[in-house]
């Protein structure tokens, strides 16, 4: 874990997106985890509506993200979401 006073000072504040972050325990959610410890704005996207309870259980643990359900495969629904971020 990376520990808020070790956290690159250069990405707080930042925007990040990180994909895959719908299922518990996978690359996506521990890198949205690890990107949020550094107090950057991190925003999940993910297949399903389960990106909603992993960005759920990290807002619960202080950390700044928000998540949108996408399908990265289309793009006029990728393009809509980069236009919010």
């Amino acid at each position: 874990m990376i520990r808020s006073d070790d956290a690159a000072p250069h990405l707080r504040g930042s925007a990040v997106v990180v994909t895959g972050v719908g299922d518990r325990g996978q690359a996506g959610e521990t890198v949205a985890r690890a990107f949020a410890q550094t107090g950057a704005v991190v925003h999940c996207l993910g297949r399903g509506n389960n990106v909603r309870e992993r960005v759920a259980e990290l807002i619960a643990d202080g950390m700044t993200v928000q998540a949108h359900v996408v399908d990265l495969t289309d793009f006029d629904a990728t393009a809509r979401v980069a236009s919010t971020i």
